[in-house]
């Protein structure tokens, strides 16, 4: 489906009702596979560029963590990180100073969506008080109207790498490029090829990508995994 402003504001809008119902500042979208994390932070809640829309991306290696580790062995019950850590432990935690410096919030929920070594999670985060009982039992009941509001802009479990189409050092470049916006002339001067070689290029992407415009090439490629999102690319 193809991403919009408009499906992106549906998402946003569901977020924003589910903080209000927990009591989170911010509500973000995770999306993982084996070996990455992709955090899709969406609409204008979270301090940041942009303000509507997809308004920043975060790729991460993935690691073990207490909070998502369930998730990815199948496990769809909400969870607190202060409770998983420990209060202690939590406090002095890498991914506590990471939320705070991302999103400015202390305390961090999951609603997961679909689990496995590909998982997705609804994540909202608050400053003050760790979220309890009562939060996590109304997260669990609205898990499927979540999910399927978020299935809207497409996102979901990020392929395996094995899944996704290889491609040589050379188109990778040029998808990169691609992405930026740049003509085949721009992105044969950068690359010291001609602007033939660099539709050659584009056409083979094509093949494995499966599509037939340079757009629906670039989402393609974001879906997959194959280029980092949008604003983490330089």
């Amino acid at each position: 489906m193809a991403r919009s402003d408009e499906v992106y504001g549906r998402v946003d809008s569901m977020l924003d009702l589910v903080s209000d119902l927990v009591g989170a500042k911010v509500g973000v979208v995770v999306q993982a596979d084996p070996t990455h994390t992709v955090v899709h932070v969406i609409g204008g809640g979270v301090p940041g560029p942009g303000g509507g829309g997809l308004s920043r991306d975060l790729e991460l290696m993935r690691a073990s963590d207490l909070l998502l580790d369930p998730v990815g062995l199948g496990d769809l019950t909400p969870r607190s990180a202060e409770r998983e850590f420990g209060a202690e432990a939590w406090a002095s935690s890498s991914q506590r100073a990471g939320c705070l410096r991302h999103f400015g919030v202390d305390q961090v929920c999951t609603l997961p969506l679909s689990g496995g070594p590909d998982f997705l999670i609804a994540m909202f985060g608050r400053v003050g008080d760790d979220f309890g009982d009562a939060d996590l039992e109304q997260l669990e009941q609205i898990r499927e109207v979540v999910a399927d509001v978020v299935a809207l802009a497409g996102l979901r479990p990020l392929p395996t790498p094995d899944a996704r189409p290889r491609l040589t050092e050379r188109e990778a470049d040029v998808l990169r490029l691609l992405s930026h916006g740049h003509t085949c002339a721009r992105i044969g001067r950068q690359l010291g090829a001609s602007p033939r070689t660099v539709e050659v290029h584009l056409g083979r992407i094509y093949d494995k990508l499966g599509v037939h415009d340079r757009l629906s090439a670039v989402l393609a490629a974001y879906d997959l995994g194959l280029i980092p999102p949008r604003s983490a690319s330089p």
